[in-house]
């Protein structure tokens, strides 16, 4: 299993946000709770964030994509953010194909 705890700073409140994936199903909190609102600004901005290593986009709603959009772009100011587990690799070469 897989988890991200992420602390920042969102419209002037302080909010931790945790994403885990068991099994292949991805949750997310917000102070240990759902919150539909929070969820849709994060996906938004998950399509909003920088690329990462080599140009590379992380699918939609995965853990990398979710580690890159809180470490990036989610919070208006990141306090910390801590990865217990594995996240998807970044691919580099495949064949002759270039990502």
């Amino acid at each position: 299993m897989a988890k991200i705890v992420a602390v920042g700073t969102l419209w002037g409140q302080e909010i931790t946000t945790t994403v885990t994936n068991d099994d292949g199903s991805t949750k997310v909190l917000f102070d240990g709770k759902e919150n539909r609102v929070l969820l849709r600004d994060l996906d938004a901005m998950t399509r909003l964030a920088p690329t990462m290593a080599n140009g590379y986009n992380p699918e939609a709603g995965t853990m990398l994509a979710y580690y890159n959009s809180l470490s990036t772009n989610f919070y208006n100011k990141l306090k910390k953010i801590e990865v217990e587990g594995e996240l998807e690799e970044i691919p580099t070469y495949e064949g002759a194909n270039l990502y």
